[in-house]
């Protein structure tokens, strides 16, 4: 176990700390292979992981039995891709190979555009890299949409919307954020954040909203209607209070300090997301579906690092710095209970790769 443990922190530390290297680099030359040397990193050992997470059994079924399987049933993108492979006679492993690639390209793209690139890198890596290990479909489309968020922050509907349909053909979730678009010309101020802040956590908690989506026949026409009848309509287990605190630490700090983002672009955009974050976490704890949506928007981790950073914010610096702690207590801790053996969770200890069976 010791070595898994050291493969996911060499990711952290290494993953991370070339970033910011990278991003203090003083000559062209060296900042490009930093940042090279860090994604190969990242994306490797996720590309050669074995048997590592919890639907890693499923994904190989799948593509075991993907005449079983339609086009359109299965997101388009991920099914050819799975035909590609089969129809090449390769290994199963690209499917993980290109899978991986994708997601860690587009963080990686994304994060080149700011100045503050390190705490972009970091914030992926302590609270979604160990997630995108099982949950490869949908993390594999949560790499892409950063990229269309980037774009729509920096009003390019178009890169958004190209974005979106591209996310989609991996995982149908990608429309949950497609009506980002119609939020940029939300403008709010401070106190206006705060109290719709407040206000979302008093409906959710206190008005059944849960039995309202429920029932509404759009919900009840879609594919994610059986979910309300089977084991995933049932409490969520996202850990301790402590644990879902510092999830939404980040949400919180930047709504009760927005004024200091509001030269940044579309700065509201990245706070509606924040509070529909914390939203979907709060909806998740009910209702075990609603972790499909907390997923998708959990892209909001990457945004609020840099804005943070990038932002006039008063000691920012050592807000980050609280954060990223509480996300690498969470980090150590999904390695020590997220055991593949369990059959539920993330699943992704112990970390096996390819290579052992090489060697």
């Amino acid at each position: 176990m010791w070595t898994t443990y050291l493969i996911y922190n060499l990711v952290l530390f290494i993953g991370g700390g070339l970033v910011f290297l990278s991003q203090y680099a003083q000559v062209t030359g060296i900042k490009k292979l930093l940042y090279l040397i860090s994604f190969l990193f990242v994306w490797l050992v996720s590309a050669l992981r074995y048997n590592v997470g919890t639907d890693y059994p499923n994904y190989i079924y799948i593509f075991d039995n993907l005449y079983l399987y339609e086009f359109g049933v299965l997101e388009p993108i991920y099914y050819l891709l799975n035909q590609v492979i089969v129809l090449l006679g390769i290994n199963k492993q690209w499917l993980f190979i290109t899978t991986s690639f994708i997601s860690t390209f587009f963080i990686y793209k994304t994060a080149n555009y700011y100045n503050q690139k390190g705490w972009f890198i970091l914030f992926y890596l302590l609270f979604l890299y160990l997630a995108s290990l099982s949950i490869v479909r949908q993390l594999t489309a949560v790499g892409i949409i950063v990229y269309g968020v980037h774009h729509l922050l920096n009003y390019n509907n178009k890169k958004f919307i190209l974005s979106i349909l591209f996310a989609a053909g991996f995982h149908y979730s990608a429309f949950f954020l497609a009506p980002m678009l119609l939020l940029t010309k939300i403008r709010l101020s401070w106190i206006g954040g705060i109290v719709l802040f407040i206000g979302v956590i008093i409906l959710i908690r206190q008005v059944n909203i849960i039995q309202g989506i429920f029932s509404n026949s759009f919900f009840e026409n879609s594919k994610y209607a059986v979910y309300a009848i089977n084991e995933y309509n049932r409490e969520s287990e996202l850990g301790s209070g402590l644990g879902v605190l510092i999830q939404i630490l980040p949400a919180i700090i930047l709504v009760l300090f927005s004024f200091s983002i509001q030269k940044l672009p579309n700065y509201s955009l990245v706070i509606l997301t924040s509070i529909a974050f914390v939203a979907s976490m709060l909806l998740t704890l009910d209702v075990y579906i609603f972790n499909r949506l907390m997923v998708a928007l959990s892209i909001y981790y990457m945004f609020v690092a840099v804005y943070i950073a990038e932002s006039n914010m008063s000691h920012k610096y050592i807000l980050l710095v609280i954060i990223s702690l509480g996300g690498g207590a969470m980090f150590e801790k999904t390695i020590s209970i997220a055991l593949f053996e369990l059959n539920s969770g993330l699943g992704i200890s112990p970390y096996q790769s390819v290579l052992q069976f090489i060697w």
